[in-house]
């Protein structure tokens, strides 16, 4: 017959240095996990919104050369404001727009097969990559711009067959093939936001652009243009 051992026999000393030996191993494991549960705790989280009006959207002039000199043109940009509601810094921010898709007659959306996906541009810094985001200090992201359509050649958004508005995602890089042109319609555009130091999320948001140009900005961005997160 097999006799267990019998804790209760344990004299005050044994369970002394029982409870020490326990203790001093778990302040080597929190001393060794500390690292990660502080950023755990701490980590940055990122917040995207969009909203179709000043500053967020807004009519400014775009620049461009010609034998004369330089000379500018009147465009609309659209933007996206991103946010971390974090506890710590986010590292190397980006927003990567992952796919496109075009409401048909029938209300179906279908993708739009020559939308190439990269990251989205940081306003003004004008870099796919945001290499400090702080808490509660937001930045705006370009999404896209709309010249007036008696000066798009000169930028080279023309579509065939398009005759209205052109709208240019601001992607990293102007792919040969115009997959960064859109006309006139109504689009669902998934976006991925994402940090070296957080986890990445989804967002969804609609546009929708009609084919006239309209010189008024709260023209244009009532009527003329539109978008919304889904």
């Amino acid at each position: 017959m097999v006799h267990q051992p019998v804790l209760t026999n344990l004299s005050a000393g044994d369970w002394a240095a029982i409870a020490t030996a326990v203790g001093t191993l778990a302040l080597a494991l929190v001393a060794a996990l500390q690292d990660v549960i502080r950023s755990w705790i701490r980590r940055p989280d990122l917040k995207m919104t969009v909203q179709g009006a000043p500053p967020d959207c807004h009519k400014t002039r775009a620049t461009f050369q010609t034998p004369a000199g330089i000379d500018s043109t009147p465009c609309y940009y659209f933007r996206i404001a991103v946010e971390n509601v974090g506890r710590t810094e986010a590292r190397e921010v980006e927003v990567f727009a992952a796919s496109l898709t075009r409401k048909r007659a029938n209300d179906e959306f279908e993708k739009v097969d020559r939308f190439t996906p990269m990251n989205l541009l940081w306003s003004h810094f004008r870099t796919p990559f945001l290499s400090v985001l702080s808490p509660k200090m937001p930045k705006f992201c370009d999404l896209g711009h709309i010249h007036h359509p008696n000066v798009r050649n000169i930028f080279g958004h023309t579509l065939p067959g398009v005759t209205g508005n052109v709208m240019a995602f601001d992607l990293q890089v102007e792919p040969n093939m115009k997959g960064h042109l859109i006309g006139p319609g109504t689009y669902r555009l998934k976006l991925v936001l994402g940090a070296a130091n957080a986890k990445p999320k989804e967002c969804e948001i609609e546009l929708i652009i009609d084919d006239e140009w309209r010189d008024d900005e709260s023209a244009m961005l009532s009527d003329g243009f539109g978008m919304k997160m889904l």
